[in-house]
């Protein structure tokens, strides 16, 4: 993978960094070291993580793309080539919903739907999986460390680059085979013991078909001694039936006494709902009128408590009012000193880099470049033969213009100094001044803020007062009207209290007259009832359901003979396929031992692929191969001073995977207990080692290495053998082109090229 070209449309880091809303580069003619210069907060990072490489996220941002872009129509064009095809690759982010789309093009031809999963699936099958690349090829910023990875993170990514997948494959294929095999031989078993249970009923059988003939002759005798007892059923069910038309005449008349009965008692229930109706109506209205009474009685006990609320009600919304006067006056104020703060901050800005330019006033560098020039080109009189009078000769004509025109420049260059010294003076006052006013609008504001929260403060607490009498004052309205009516209230209950009890009198007495009628009734039912005879029904009844019981008992025993005949035919087929199992187990025995060899043999090939076989071999052998070309590089870089190894083993046996330097001593100690600077260079050896390894194993024809500032915890001497260290790796990896961030000057400039970062833009130089 080889950059050619990236542009960029809509993103936060370029627009605060250097104020453009688009960035297109081109890098085709890009190789060799190649490092992103410029101060903090320009946007190399924007780029580096944004721009450079194609995955659909920032390495060292959690946050997704949509956050880190301010456009509806925001992008990123990036063009790289691999394995000779030209790859194109294309987001879309809309900053405001939050969609995206990708798409991508092998050689000018479309490749997926414009779906970001889609996108993101061929990214991964292209150049493998984020966490890989950006662990070896591209080193983020505060990315994660290879000695901050568990032993299990760390294998992860060595499966990934050795393209374990394969034997993943393999094993989980095995398994199937295994398993659908020993299925089968389970099948089998069960067949065999299926085959054995039946061939181990034959005694059984020959018992069962002697007992079941003897219930035949048992079932066939109970049949007929039900048909008896049928007869004996139905004579007494014709005598009881005689019985029932006497009893016919008795109810007639019963029907007639209840009848009278049940309307008195109905005439006796409606008044007595009538009475109810009228006296409930009348208990509740003198409820009512206690009720109302009681509550006028509460208020105005409450009198005086409801005329204060009102009073202090009228005080707190009058000082209300005032302080939400006195806190928009200061809201007022300090959005006017805010923007005069915003304006003062982007004046100090400005002055700054009109200082910075004055600094490196480029008319003042081209004055002393002629000047220089000029001295140089007037030297060549002291090599004029003295006996040369001619004065036409170009040599000499071009030399003497030379020496007239040094006086003119030096003039020019006095006068043009001045003038810069000039400005600058002025310039730095005036940035002087403008930083003091922004810090005095600074102090401004923070009173003015305090003062506005003391005062909302205040506001709260009122507001809180107010809602704690409003429901208090909220009865003046009750007070007036418990005052002007509680004394009819009074009578008005009396006199409906009085009027109930006159109504509940006269029907009582008119309740006891319809009592002594309904008592007689109730005599001239009892004698009618004793003449019915009441459990001859029941004896019908019971005689009907004994003679269908019997005659169900005859179906049932009719079915159970049935049965036992099946049965006793089912037990003679039994026995003659008894024989046909006895055969077929023979069969099946010899089937079951060649599954259980099959088996036997996928099982052996899930082991051999398995975490703990080949796996488990090929990513020990790796390490020891990111071990030696890590020391190879920290070797060409810093000499013999450190080398590296894994330890797959503790001295327990416990498996682990630790990183040990050997320092030039011979003594080994964890990567963790070295100092900050060797930390970083042997940390960034053994990223390197891997990436050189990953592209070995995988095939990736990586040509670009991408690195965000890590040699910000070294001092100037190792910071620059760092950049050997990048340069030792692409040597030994193959690698056309390393961009990378560093805010050393020595470092950048040991690159061969320079992406510049100032306030004109970016430039590749």
């Amino acid at each position: 993978m080889k950059l050619q070209s990236v542009k960029m449309r809509g993103w936060i880091g370029l627009k605060k960094g250097l104020g453009i809303d688009e960035l297109s580069l081109d890098l085709s003619g890009i190789n060799g070291l190649v490092a992103l210069s410029g101060p903090n907060g320009k946007g190399k990072t924007t780029l580096m993580e944004g721009g450079l490489q194609p995955y659909r996220m920032l390495a060292s941002r959690k946050k997704a793309l949509q956050h880190h872009v301010y456009l509806r129509d925001s992008s990123r064009e990036l063009i790289f080539t691999l394995n000779n095809d030209e790859i194109r690759t294309l987001i879309k982010i809309d900053s405001d919903t939050g969609k995206s789309e990708g798409f991508v093009w092998v050689n000018g031809q479309p490749k997926i739907d414009g779906k970001a999963t889609s996108y993101d699936r061929f990214i991964e099958d292209l150049l493998g999986s984020p966490d890989l690349y950006f662990a070896s090829v591209f080193a983020a910023q505060n990315g994660q460390k290879l000695s901050d990875m568990t032993p299990g993170q760390l294998k992860g990514l060595f499966s990934e680059f050795l393209r374990l997948d394969r034997l993943i494959a393999a094993e989980t294929t095995s398994k199937q085979a295994a398993n659908i095999l020993e299925g089968q031989a389970a099948a089998v078993a069960r067949e065999i013991e299926i085959l054995r249970r039946k061939t181990a009923t034959r005694q059984d059988l020959n018992l069962n078909f002697t007992q079941e003939r003897v219930r035949r002759t048992a079932v066939r005798t109970g049949i007929e001694n039900h048909h008896t007892r049928i007869s004996l059923l139905e004579t007494s069910i014709a005598e009881d039936q005689a019985l029932q038309v006497k009893n016919a005449a008795y109810k007639e008349r019963l029907v007639a006494f209840e009848k009278e009965k049940a309307d008195l008692e109905q005439e006796m229930q409606a008044e007595k709902e009538t009475a109810n109706k009228e006296l409930g109506a009348l208990r509740k209205t003198a409820q009512d009128l206690k009720d109302e009474i009681g509550k006028y009685s509460s208020i105005l006990e409450r009198k005086a408590e409801i005329e204060h609320a009102i009073s202090r009600l009228a005080e707190h919304r009058k000082e209300q009012e005032r302080l939400q006067g006195v806190a928009d006056k200061l809201r007022e104020e300090s959005k006017v000193l805010t923007a005069e703060q915003t304006a003062a901050d982007k004046a100090v800005g400005k002055l700054g880099v009109d200082i910075r330019d004055l600094e490196k006033d480029w008319e003042l560098n081209e004055l002393e470049s002629k000047l220089k020039r000029a001295r140089e080109d007037a030297k060549l009189l002291d090599l004029k033969d003295p006996e040369c009078k001619s004065a036409t000769c170009s040599f000499i004509v071009e030399a003497l213009k030379s020496l007239d025109q040094i006086p003119t420049l030096q003039k020019a260059i006095e006068i043009r100094q001045g003038k810069v010294n000039t400005l600058l003076d002025e310039h730095r006052k005036a940035h002087t001044e403008m930083s003091d006013k922004f810090r005095d609008l600074e102090i401004k504001l923070i009173k003015i803020d305090r003062d506005h929260r003391a005062t909302t403060d205040l506001m709260g607490t009122i507001q809180r007062e107010i809602r704690k009498l409003e429901p208090v004052a909220a009865q003046a309205a009750d007070l007036k009207v418990a005052e002007s009516r509680i004394e009819q209230l009074e009578k008005d209950k009396a006199a409906v209290v009085e009027k109930g009890v006159e109504l509940k009198t006269y029907y009582d007495q008119r309740e006891i007259s319809k009592q002594q009628r309904w008592g007689a009734l109730a005599e001239q039912i009892a004698g009618v009832e004793g003449m019915i005879d009441r459990e001859v029904e029941s004896r019908i009844s019971k005689s009907q359901d004994a003679l269908r019981s019997v005659k169900a008992e005859i179906e049932q025993k009719e079915k159970s003979l049935k049965e036992i005949e099946n049965k006793i035919a089912a037990i003679e087929a039994d026995l003659k396929e008894i024989d046909q199992a006895e055969a077929q187990i023979r069969e099946y025995e010899g089937r079951r031992i060649w599954i259980q060899s099959e088996a036997s043999e996928w099982r052996y090939l899930q082991g051999a692929f398995s975490a703990n076989g080949l796996r488990a071999l090929e990513i020990d052998s790796v390490a020891p191969a990111i071990s030696g070309y890590a020391n190879d590089l920290l070797s060409r870089a810093f000499g013999a001073t450190f080398s590296v190894r894994f330890r797959t083993q503790d001295d327990t046996g416990r498996e682990v995977l630790d990183i040990l330097v050997i320092r030039d001593d011979g003594d080994e100690v964890l990567l963790d207990n070295l100092s900050g600077g060797e930390k970083v260079w042997n940390l960034k050896a053994l990223r390197l080692a891997m990436t050189l390894v990953s592209k070995q194993k995988s095939g990736m024809d990586f040509r670009t290495c991408l690195a965000d500032e890590e040699d910000g915890a070294l001092d100037v001497e190792n910071a620059v053998n760092f950049v050997h260290l990048y340069k030792a790796f692409m040597g030994a990896g193959g690698f056309d082109d390393c961009y990378f961030i560093s805010h050393k000057p020595d470092c950048v400039a040991m690159a061969d090229h320079q992406i510049l970062f100032n306030g004109r833009g970016v430039e590749i130089q």
